[in-house]
């Protein structure tokens, strides 16, 4: 019986020492760890634009011959060539230049006919990365008056009312050179550009340098030319048969109805002119958001062969004018102007438009 007892403790120990080797090894465990950081730190695209203001001029009919000629009126009491004399600090008539830093606005107030100002738009680049660049230019208001004035950039005039230019590819940190502006009132601006005001943006326009980016499209001038003659009453004028004016080539129609008033001759013979715009916004002036450049539709007298720049189409007529022309595929924001008053226009998917009009 002793012995029994004696063996079966020897067995209950012998569990247990094994349970607590067991139970040991549980914290034998090898382990080690390594650890490494990223940083990132992201790139930084950035511009600015300031005026710098270089000189004013105003005209003058004193001439040390070397000044720049500022035009010629030919007739009436002041009838003379006229020549730009460098004034300062402001126009010879009164008339200030202003830069607001603080807003970046360049202020010309009381302009008059003959004064010119000459200015640097200074680019600063702080980019860290490669950037593209492009200058982008908009008339925001006023284009009466705009229709008035000149402007210059670098060495282009600036036409139409919405302008980009191309997109220019610089080198991180890299100097962006000034950009030369010139704006002048010709001395042969009249009355009816008193006491007007008119606004226009200077944008440049940054990205990083593999970004996507296309060139505005920069059609050449359309000088759409297509001749009619149209049967006129000899004493009121009124057009007695309709008629329709086409230029294939440049997909420009304009359709004459019966009763509408000619300006002059009983039997003229009538033009079609479609022309980039070049300084000037008037009659019939077609926008779109999507296109830098505007146009400028006209129905002009022809005269012995050769197109005038007389208005053919009186401004006191009744009757509606159609004309259709094609200014692109895929626009979807056409704006037209006649005289400066927007009116409204249709335009399909074949890149037509269509507008009707009292006058051109």
């Amino acid at each position: 019986m002793n012995l029994k007892k004696k063996t079966l403790l020897s067995a209950v120990l012998a569990i247990v020492l094994c349970t607590s080797l067991i139970a040991g090894t549980t914290f034998a465990l090898f382990t080690s760890e390594s650890k490494v950081n990223a940083a990132i730190v992201s790139g930084k695209v950035k511009i600015s634009a300031s005026i710098e203001v270089d000189k004013l001029y105003s005209a003058t009919t004193e001439n040390d011959n070397t000044r720049e000629v500022a035009g010629t009126i030919a007739q009436g009491p002041h009838a003379a060539t006229y020549y730009y004399k460098e004034v300062s600090p402001n126009f010879s008539n009164g008339g200030t230049a202003t830069y607001t830093a603080a807003t970046s606005t360049l202020e010309l107030d009381k302009v008059t006919p003959g004064d010119k100002i000459k200015f640097n738009v200074k680019v600063g680049n702080e980019s860290n990365v490669n950037i593209k660049y492009r200058v982008v230019v908009t008339v925001t208001e006023g284009l009466k008056l705009f229709n008035a004035i000149a402007v210059k950039i670098g060495e282009t005039a600036f036409s139409g009312v919405s302008r980009n230019g191309n997109w220019e590819s610089l080198e991180a940190e890299g100097e962006i050179s000034d950009i030369p502006v010139e704006i002048y009132m010709p001395i042969e601006a009249g009355n009816e550009y008193q006491n007007l005001n008119t606004k226009m943006n200077i944008v440049v326009e940054a990205v990083q340098g593999n970004a996507y980016t296309a060139d505005a499209a920069t059609p050449a001038a359309i000088q759409a030319i297509a001749t009619a003659a149209t049967a006129v009453d000899s004493e009121d004028k009124t057009v007695t048969a309709a008629t329709t004016i086409n230029d294939s080539d440049n997909k420009v129609s304009v359709e004459i109805p019966v009763g509408t008033v000619l300006t002059v001759n009983s039997d003229p013979t009538l033009a079609v002119k479609v022309a980039e715009q070049v300084n000037a916004i008037g009659n019939i002036t077609v926008l779109s958001a999507q296109s830098a450049i505007s146009y400028n539709v006209n129905v002009l007298l022809v005269d012995s062969g050769a197109i005038t720049e007389n208005v053919a189409i009186a401004n006191d007529n009744d009757q509606d004018i159609t004309v259709k022309m094609f200014v692109g595929v895929g626009l979807t924001n056409v704006k037209l102007y006649h005289n400066f008053d927007e009116i409204a226009v249709a335009y399909d998917d074949d890149g037509y438009i269509t507008f009707t009009t009292k006058s051109l």
